[in-house]
């Protein structure tokens, strides 16, 4: 997959993304948005080629940095392959930014990619609910990162499906 093809799958899939998650959660949504990048796994393997081994020392090193989108495809995007399939999730939303968190495998193929009938090859829209949330009820996206909160009602819904 060439850069430019990457970067617009990017783009519409990030937009998609944002689209998705107002649908479920009730947060106001940045238009500024910054991406985090996290390999699927840390580990070295056996399977993965020089090339994979360097990328993905670089990732381990960036796991918290906030990236424009050129910087995320300038680091996912090289002689024309990309990661085989991307996770893409909002991971947090402030009044100042979007960030949105592209959990990506570690081997990386020209054209061997996953999620070709998406729209967006090789990016698939994952957006984690909260388990105290009702079929009809919305969420705060922010959820994963209010540890209290989570607890708190974690516990009450756990509490009122039990009897």
């Amino acid at each position: 997959m060439d850069t430019l093809t990457f970067k617009h799958n990017l783009q519409e899939v990030s937009k998609e993304t944002i689209r998705f998650a107002k649908e479920l959660t009730w947060n106001t949504y940045s238009d500024n948005i910054y991406f985090k990048i996290r390999p699927n796994i840390l580990d070295d393997s056996d399977h993965l080629d020089n090339d994979e081994r360097v990328n993905l020392g670089q990732r381990k090193t960036e796991i918290e940095k906030k990236l424009t989108i050129d910087q995320v495809v300038e680091r996912l995007c090289f002689s024309d392959r990309v990661p085989v399939w991307t996770n893409v999730s909002i991971e947090r939303v402030t009044k100042k930014s979007t960030i949105i968190e592209l959990i990506t495998s570690r081997r990386f193929s020209e054209n061997d990619y996953m999620h070709k009938d998406s729209g967006f090859p090789s990016f698939h829209i994952a957006i984690p609910t909260p388990i105290y949330r009702n079929e009809r009820g919305k969420f705060s996206i922010n959820w994963r990162h209010d540890k209290f909160k989570t607890k708190f009602y974690t516990w009450f819904w756990r509490s009122k499906t039990r009897k």
